[in-house]
């Protein structure tokens, strides 16, 4: 919205809260705001041509987190397919999925062993090394904190 801040003889306008109602830039992204300067000419609001003023970069919060300070949790990681899902030790992976987030937490487990080499790619693409195991089947399972793992619903063939 608009709010007119009369500023005169060198005072400086402070925002101390300023309140953005709808914005298509992402939470969590940085993002500036331009200020469109006008003046009063008798009782005529005037733009001033070519003055404007850009902020710092500010911080995109949702109105939840803003009250609460918390960060709305992501939905947790799904497993769908694992390409090849049969090999050996050592064998590249690519696991297909979605809700995986890119952090030093994030765990891909085989059965109950994590694997040691993993990169992530996007939301929905990790991919990694089978680690050392036992030879048969190993539920494939996702964890973004390193805790919380997935439901098993894909399956990797040791052979």
């Amino acid at each position: 919205g608009n709010r007119i801040v009369r500023i005169s003889n060198g005072v400086i306008a402070t925002f101390n809260k300023l309140k953005i109602m709808t914005t298509t830039v992402q939470l969590g992204v940085l993002m500036r705001l331009k200020f469109v300067l006008k003046k009063y000419v008798g009782d005529i609001f005037e733009q001033i041509p070519n003055a404007s003023v850009i902020s710092n970069p500010i911080e995109v919060f949702s109105h939840k987190n803003y009250i609460t300070g918390k960060q709305e949790s992501s939905p947790p990681p799904t497993v769908h397919e694992v390409l090849p899902c049969i090999g050996t030790v050592g064998t590249r992976v690519v696991i297909l999925g979605s809700n995986f987030v890119k952090s030093d937490a994030l765990t891909v487990r085989f059965g109950n062993t994590n694997c040691s080499t993993l990169t992530f790619h996007e939301q929905g693409t990790i991919v990694c090394v089978v680690p050392h195991l036992a030879m048969g089947n190993h539920p494939i399972r996702v964890a973004n904190d390193g805790i919380h793992f997935c439901d098993v619903k894909v399956f990797f063939t040791l052979q």
